[in-house]
């Protein structure tokens, strides 16, 4: 999977941005996202993107939305993206 957080996105869709779009959230939102998730155990292992396989559980994964969700709010509070 790949996350957008930028202009353009609508209802969850990036539609019609292209690639250098799509790959060119600021470093600073980046990092923010990045080190949010690593502080509550999760490792993209790249930019914006990872992955999921057979290997993990259904409370794997929820305990990595949840991370995705409490990391979200704390950028939001930080003012790194704004809210809806």
């Amino acid at each position: 999977f790949h996350l957008y957080l930028g202009d353009g996105a609508v209802d969850g869709s990036v539609g019609e941005l292209g690639a250098e779009k799509i790959r060119g959230i600021p470093k600073s939102i980046v990092s923010a996202m990045q080190s949010g998730l690593r502080k509550r155990g999760v490792d993209l292992m790249s930019h914006m993107s990872g992955i999921t396989s057979m290997a993990h559980t259904d409370a794997d994964i929820d305990e990595t939305l949840g991370a995705f969700e409490d990391t979200v709010q704390e950028m939001i509070a930080d003012g790194h993206i704004g809210g809806r």
